[in-house]
């Protein structure tokens, strides 16, 4: 099996185990959990029908008037800041959740709008986490040749290590920014963060109403992000051209060695000078037929009437 094939099946079987791992973690440390919330919202359920004499009818109509509200929690949704910020989350493939269109023909727009913006959302961060990715290695160059090390040339190991670095910084501004505009702790904020550039976008968190700094703080992180990705899957896509490149040069080899024996074997046919006989009861060959043309030819006459036994004879034959 190939290289590249067998790194393929591997990597499947990698994402297929780590899948299985990360359900059974999840459901060790959120079942129980769920268990409780769905315990406690039961018992409060029941108070608050006991308190107020609501009928059964009554409730859900309440329940499904408050999930109608939830969306509206942090103010109007689709005036222009908020319908921009609703943009954001399609075209980088966020999708908080917090809103969406209610209107068949928003549904529609919402459709095409993100087959276009996608696609050149993705080539822009492709762009700009390259043009990062200059920048960076001539910095590090720079820096190397200003510090005296004899070998200036920036690694593939080095800028994966900018680029981790990089991402930590990112994260950690925003989730300080976010903790002291919001108000959440430093790992909400930091989780915040971290959902929103990995673009999972789960909407557990509401979006905060300063639409220009989650503009920018988002354009900003994705293309970090996206010069930190570039680089792994550069390097994974390194390796496969190498054993692609190692695979042609085998078989260029493979090729050259099946004709230089093809050749030499057209070359010994040619320079022979006997065709050589098996003799039965022997475990010699001997040189029963000289090349034509030779002096003192020598012809080989077999006898046909006694198929048993080779009986052979030898006569000089000049004239052959």
């Amino acid at each position: 099996m190939k290289r590249q094939n067998l790194r393929t099946v591997s990597l499947i079987l990698c994402i297929f185990s780590y899948l299985l791992v990360g359900a059974a973690v999840f459901d060790a440390l959120e079942s129980e959990a769920e268990s409780g919330r769905r315990r406690l919202l039961e018992q409060k359920r029941g108070e608050l029908r006991r308190k107020y004499r609501f009928s059964a009818d009554d409730y859900r109509e309440l329940e499904r008037l408050v999930l109608q509200a939830e969306p509206h929690r942090a103010g109007g949704q689709w005036k222009f800041a908020g319908s921009f910020y609703f943009a954001i989350t399609v075209i980088t493939t966020i999708g908080y959740g917090h809103a969406a269109p209610g209107t068949d023909a928003g549904k529609v727009f919402c459709m095409f709008y993100a087959v276009l913006g996608i696609p050149l959302t993705l080539v822009m961060f492709q762009s700009l986490g390259e043009r990062m990715n200059t920048v960076v290695r001539l910095l590090l160059k720079k820096i190397k040749k200003c510090l005296g090390m004899k070998r200036t040339n920036v690694s593939m190991e080095n800028m994966v290590l900018v680029g981790f670095l990089s991402c930590m910084g990112t994260l950690c501004v925003g989730a300080a920014a976010f903790s002291y505009f919001e108000g959440w702790t430093f790992f909400h904020a930091y989780y915040y963060c971290f959902i929103t550039l990995t673009t999972i976008g789960f909407g557990d968190f509401v979006k905060p109403p300063y639409v220009a700094f989650s503009f920018m703080y988002i354009l900003v992180g994705l293309t970090v992000i996206g010069a930190f990705l570039n680089l792994v899957v550069l390097r994974f896509l390194t390796m496969n051209s190498e054993d692609e490149r190692r695979d042609a040069e085998e078989r260029a080899s493979l090729k050259r060695v099946r004709n230089n024996i093809h050749l030499k074997a057209k070359e010994d046919s040619k320079n022979r000078d006997a065709i050589f006989l098996p003799i039965e009861d022997r475990t010699s060959q001997m040189n029963l037929i000289p090349l034509i043309g030779a002096p003192n030819m020598m012809q080989l006459v077999i006898m046909a009437d006694r198929p048993p036994a080779f009986t052979w004879s030898l006569s000089a034959s000049p004239n052959l």
